[in-house]
């Protein structure tokens, strides 16, 4: 089509417009009934701001001219522009404003395991050799300061290659710390993110060990290179292929697929393929061989200061050999205490708290928030009680708050990892340490806290006992440990049967296709409680997304002017 085409298109539909605006009967200053907001907008109008809602663009020149001279938009149009997948791409725009769902600043590596470049420590030499940038390895792998890469020679030369698997090195002597350094060479490998680029690496960061023995106690054993507890052993590498390190470049695609991973949920529920309540409820989720790569190989190499992302009893299967490369997306499985959309990374990464998660939830899918008293009550309280649920200025929003939290602290804060096999109390502080082997008092500082507890072999007595973080204060208040045990699951099963989570529902999508809020405030004489019951109603019984959508835009205050 023609520039000079598109113009008389165009020029064809502002006249089409602007007579039927003078078509409409003029307002007399004295005439309130004539005010043109009580008044049904042209029918180009209604077409345009339907579209727009439903579609995120204006209409096309032959659709305009398919409701010339209509009062009303055909339910056909609408129907058509809900089962569009423009429709599909507005509706994850409407759960992005609830959720938040865009990347949080956290980050999904372990600095122990970032591979960077530099340059080969070789005098006068140029190439550029990828290594690891923690301190602590390089120290472990080369001795000095641990700031040393390796030289510019292949690992294969005669001078270097290997002893008993690992590679030897060649002392250049002591460095400003007084120790010697012994720099290794480099080696090409061929990375799991660009297999057909192979790059040049430091050979003891390249080391390809799967496993490593332990010797010494506690808890000697034969335990996996890509393990936290590996980033001591000198003879522990990246992996196969650096499987178990990687580049900072490569977290924001792990972040994108996350982001994917709950809007491709949000799909099926959103479009009318899935009841959407069951969103919250789920076991199903999506997942490709990046992720899958991430979770099996990269998540493990943790630091316990850093997000929390293991695999435990009742996450999906993964696959055996995940493929990095592989993006396409599939349905797996979950178990409890898994619920929908409420544990994937991109919720629980994104609200890192249990607090936060919880008054997340209240705002997306109860329409609720926190407003503190202007005057309260100091009776009985103080001010710095260990139990936020005791102190003045915070009990009243922390006794709704903290049972509602514990739904969710079954998911590590900070992470997306279960606490599933992890136990709830223990009696000791090596216990405490155990709870991941080979053990390490980072384990306990955090997941756990000191406390005391009944002795189990005689209740009269308490004895020194770590509990879970979630569980601190159970003794006090049985309903965490109740709901620790219950889990979001049945948050979101409470909500949905009686009829909060469809109130809530309508009236956040009643915001987005409205571009304003309800009138709920009974005082006014033109409120819109009786709407907000009769809709909530007939979407908790139907539980359909776009019906509920078309329902709204249907509405005679849709239609009206401007």
């Amino acid at each position: 089509m023609s520039h000079l085409e598109k113009n008389k298109i165009v020029l064809s539909v502002l006249a089409m417009m602007c007579s039927s605006l003078a078509a409409l009967p003029r307002a007399h200053a004295a005439d309130d009934n004539a005010c043109l907001l009580h008044r049904p907008a042209p029918i180009e109008r209604q077409l345009r701001r339907l579209s727009i809602t439903l579609r995120g663009h204006v209409p096309d020149y032959e659709e305009y001219a398919s409701v010339e001279g209509l009062d009303i938009v055909p339910d056909s149009i609408v129907d058509a522009y809900l089962a569009s997948d423009e429709f599909r791409l507005q509706m994850r725009r409407f759960h992005e404003q609830q959720l938040h769902t865009n990347p949080a600043t956290v980050a999904l590596r372990y600095n122990g395991m970032t591979l960077s470049e530099s340059t080969a420590e070789t005098a006068g030499s140029s190439t550029k050799v990828w290594n690891l940038t923690s301190t602590a390895r390089r120290k472990a792998y080369r001795g000095g300061l641990g700031t040393h890469v390796c030289q510019d020679l292949p690992q294969s030369d005669a001078s270097l290659g290997y002893v008993n698997g690992v590679p030897k090195c060649k002392n250049i002597g002591p460095d400003s710390s007084g120790n010697d350094v012994c720099l290794e060479g480099w080696v090409n490998v061929a990375p799991y993110w660009d297999p057909a680029n192979p790059i040049k690496i430091c050979a003891f960061d390249a080391q390809d060990a799967l496993t490593y023995e332990k010797t010494t106690n506690p808890n000697p054993g034969t335990y996996a290179c890509s393990d936290f507890s590996a980033q001591s052993q000198p003879r522990c590498g990246c992996g196969p292929n650096l499987s178990y390190c990687m580049r900072s470049t490569l977290e924001p695609t792990i972040w994108g697929d996350l982001r994917e991973q709950l809007l491709r949920l949000v799909d099926d529920h959103a479009t009318g393929i899935e009841p959407y309540s069951e969103m919250l409820t789920t076991r199903r989720m999506y997942t490709n061989g990046r992720l899958d790569f991430w979770k099996k190989n990269l998540a493990p190499t943790l630091t316990y200061s850093r997000t929390y992302n293991e695999w435990h009893t009742g996450d999906a299967a993964l696959e055996q050999n995940p493929d990095w490369l592989d993006t396409s997306w599939r349905p797996v499985m979950r178990e409890a205490p898994h619920s929908g959309i409420l544990t994937l990374p991109a919720f629980t990464l994104r609200f890192q708290t249990n607090r936060g998660r919880a008054n997340r939830f209240r705002i997306a899918f109860l329409n609720q928030y926190f407003v503190a008293p202007s005057t309260p009550d100091r009776v009985g309280c103080t001010d710095d009680a260990a139990d936020v649920t005791e102190r003045c200025y915070c009990r009243d929003c922390h006794r709704v708050l903290e049972p509602l939290a514990a739904h969710f602290a079954v998911v590590s804060e900070a992470g997306s990892g279960l606490l599933t096999d992890f136990d709830k109390i223990v009696y000791s502080q090596s216990a405490c340490n155990a709870q991941v082997l080979p053990g390490s008092s980072s384990v306990c500082n955090r997941f756990y806290a000191k406390g005391q507890a009944p002795d189990p072999d005689d209740p009269t007595k308490t004895i020194p006992a770590w509990r879970l973080i979630p569980l601190e204060y159970a003794d006090a208040h049985p309903e965490v440990a109740e709901n620790f045990d219950k889990g979001p699951e049945a948050l979101a099963k409470q909500i949905i049967a009686d009829g909060s989570f469809a109130r809530a529902t309508v009236a956040h999508l009643f915001t987005f296709l409205m571009r304003r809020e309800m009138n709920l405030d009974p005082a006014s004489e033109d409120n819109e409680i009786p709407l907000l019951d009769e809709l909530a109603k007939e979407f908790q019984a139907d539980d359909n997304l776009p019906r509920l959508a078309k329902r709204i835009v249907q509405l005679a205050v849709f239609r009206r002017m401007p």
